[in-house]
């Protein structure tokens, strides 16, 4: 097994695009247009949820046999070892997105909802291009799968709970009977190795 640990994570790793941020958030179009409040309005959330960010992300990897009993996609069945990581940005941007919409603002929870997804993905793939360059200088030959998140095609969400016992991560949980991460912003990864 080798591990990786717990890896640092900048600003620069947890940033989404704007872009992407918006079109999140519903807005539309190829060039995003909206009156100066909502414009204003996103830019504030923005801001304000880039200090509401604790993030972490615990990373290990393992030979295909020792993530048994774990379910994996079928596109892992001639890989050899695979890489499972979980991401979070804490608890803290959950707590501010409850908030808010206990306290019927909406809009604001809708726009930090959409920024912290973009904001774990941007942070998957950050980690992912780390992992992909250590394995690459390690082992050229080694050529990685897609990145895979549970709860899609035949991989229940309930793997969840399977990989961060596996990963012994103390920093997310996952609910017991549904596999959603808390915190909500928050997710688990796999990439196996050929």
């Amino acid at each position: 097994m080798i591990i990786i640990s717990i890896v640092s994570i900048d600003k620069r790793d947890f940033l989404p695009s704007k872009t992407l941020y918006l079109l999140r958030a519903g807005f539309k179009g190829r060039t995003i247009k909206a009156d100066e409040y909502m414009i204003d309005l996103a830019n504030k959330i923005y801001l304000e949820a880039i200090k509401l960010v604790d993030s972490k992300v615990l990373l290990r990897t393992y030979g295909i046999h020792d993530v048994s009993p774990l379910n994996l996609p079928e596109s892992f069945s001639r890989c050899l070892e695979v890489t499972l990581f979980v991401s979070t940005l804490g608890k803290r941007i959950d707590d501010k997105i409850n908030e808010y919409s206990n306290n019927g603002k909406t809009l604001q929870a809708t726009l930090l909802d959409a920024w912290g997804s973009e904001s774990v993905e941007s942070i998957n793939e950050r980690v992912d291009e780390r992992i992909r360059e250590k394995m690459r200088r390690e082992s050229p030959t080694k050529k990685g799968t897609r990145r895979f998140s549970p709860g899609y095609g035949s991989v229940s969400i309930l793997e969840n709970i399977k990989i961060l016992k596996k990963l012994g991560c103390d920093f997310v949980d996952a609910k017991e009977n549904s596999g959603v991460l808390i915190p909500v912003k928050s997710t688990t990864c796999m990439i196996g190795w050929c």
